[in-house]
């Protein structure tokens, strides 16, 4: 099956139904009630999601494909990680990665982006999540989220090179010659950068790679928070930025092709204004 395939699933009536009724299995043991038509918002190669009502406010259900499948227990085992901090799913099937979680309210996006204040909130509350997670690096890869090591960095970029420019310019997930070549001559800075922070002492913990105003929002209490995580995977948590400034081109387009998000306030505890269910 290919990344292909799972919308085509998602949009047909037998994965509806049968998803359906898991929902309302769990709501129904859970003592909630589902009080309207669910909804199905969005459906993209790497997950769809539905919308569900209940007599104690909307729940939603997120199921990733077969490659990113592993998000739904990495989610389940940070809420046992580091409780209170992040958004407790309801329920989640860990055979086919389906995960019913509680809604958080409009992201940033959805309101005006984000004030300054926010994303300073945001970005110190996910630091502060990742130093307690630092301890549990193989409990999180036990879940089946990658690893990347800032010293297997080089050659897992080199080896993506190379199969992005396989593909070339005109398909939209490959790298064009000029931007293969860009992108082959800044690895000698990246291995340097690599070694750095590999000679740091800087643990591994969760690093997020897809942080933007449509996967974090502000709680009810005034604090923030951030969804999503498919992208995830465990690595320095500074790693990112120098991958990024180097290889940004290559990882966009990696990503595109379908390369392998909730986190709560550090303190206050994150208020829930949903279902207790």
């Amino acid at each position: 099956m290919t990344t292909h395939d799972w919308p085509v699933i998602w949009a047909g009536p037998e994965w509806r139904a049968e998803v359906s009724a898991w929902i309302g299995d769990v709501l129904h043991a859970k003592g909630c009630r589902i009080t309207g038509p669910i909804e199905q918002p969005r459906i993209q190669f790497w997950s769809t999601q539905l919308v569900v009502p209940s007599d104690r406010g909307r729940v939603w259900l997120k199921q990733n494909n077969a490659g990113q499948s592993f998000e739904a227990a990495l989610v389940a085992r940070l809420a046992e990680l580091a409780p209170g901090r992040v958004v407790e799913p309801i329920a989640v099937d860990h055979e086919r990665g389906l995960r019913l979680s509680p809604d958080q309210g409009p992201t940033l996006r959805e309101r005006d982006g984000g004030t300054a204040a926010d994303w300073t909130r945001v970005l110190a509350e996910f630091a502060a999540l990742q130093r307690q997670l630092s301890p549990y690096a193989a409990e999180m890869a036990a879940t089946g989220r990658p690893g990347l090591r800032a010293r297997d960095t080089p050659a897992y970029v080199e080896q993506r090179i190379d199969e992005l420019a396989r593909l070339g310019g005109g398909d939209p997930r490959g790298l064009s010659r000029e931007d293969a070549a860009a992108a082959t001559m800044a690895l000698p800075e990246l291995v340097d950068a690599c070694t750095e922070l590999d000679s740091s002492g800087i643990p591994d913990s969760l690093q997020h790679n897809d942080l933007h105003d449509d996967s974090a929002f502000p709680s009810v209490a005034g604090a923030a928070e951030v969804r999503r995580f498919r992208r995830r995977r465990v690595e320095p948590p500074v790693r990112r930025a120098a991958h990024r400034e180097r290889v940004d081109g290559a990882s966009a387009r990696h990503d595109a092709a379908g390369s392998p998000g909730p986190l709560s306030p550090a303190t206050p505890p994150l208020p829930s204004a949903s279902p207790n269910c």
